[in-house]
């Protein structure tokens, strides 16, 4: 039994050191490339993988939380009030963070990022360093407006959503506990079966 369970840890642990060591985007002209290619080939997907990591989190995190608070709300909000409270809930549909990006990125993201993108070469160009000190880069083809890149631990990616998921992020997890604290009053006051 504990072979099973080393041999397992270890099956695990070697896919795990394997997909990051294949992640492609350690160099800005790879995710320029990766990020133009998913533009224009209309891959959500794939521009969902072109996202700085911790953006992708974040958006793991809003489906997450918002998951949790409809369950939540669903168990303990008197009936009268769960339509309001679950119609905040964005992401409570999504069963990930790239599920809710795909869902949102038609609406929100799609025809900005189509009107930006050129027709020419790639270019990648230098450009000052983000606030707290990362380096970015200019991504753009020819003819088009420029996308902003940047490196968070070795690896590349899109930075322009990072400010505006941290922030619904950070959101989730306050309005997560208002919710808590609300399901805990409303089991306190809640008639007692007839």
């Amino acid at each position: 039994m504990a072979a099973r369970r080393k041999l397992r840890c270890g099956a695990g642990l070697g896919l795990l050191l394997g997909l990051l060591g294949c992640s492609g985007n350690r160099t800005p002209e790879a995710a320029c490339e990766h990020l133009l290619r998913a533009l224009s080939e209309g891959d959500a997907s794939a521009v969902f993988d072109a996202l700085l990591q911790p953006t992708q989190w974040s958006f793991y995190t809003v489906a997450k939380n918002h998951r949790r608070m409809r369950e939540l709300i669903r168990a303990s909000y008197p009936p009268e009030q769960q339509a309001a409270a679950l119609g905040r809930l964005y992401g409570a549909d999504a069963s990930s963070g790239r599920a809710l990006f795909l869902r949102l990125y038609p609406e929100r993201y799609e025809k900005d990022y189509n009107q930006r993108l050129g027709t020419g070469p790639m270019q990648v160009t230098a450009t000052t360093n983000s606030d707290s000190g990362a380096p970015r880069r200019l991504c753009a083809q020819k003819g088009g407006q420029p996308f902003v890149l940047q490196a968070v631990a070795g690896k590349w990616g899109l930075a322009e959503l990072d400010r505006e998921w941290d922030e619904a992020q950070l959101r989730t997890f306050h309005d997560l506990a208002t919710v808590q604290k609300n399901a805990e009053l409303y089991h306190g006051v809640q008639p007692a079966p007839k």
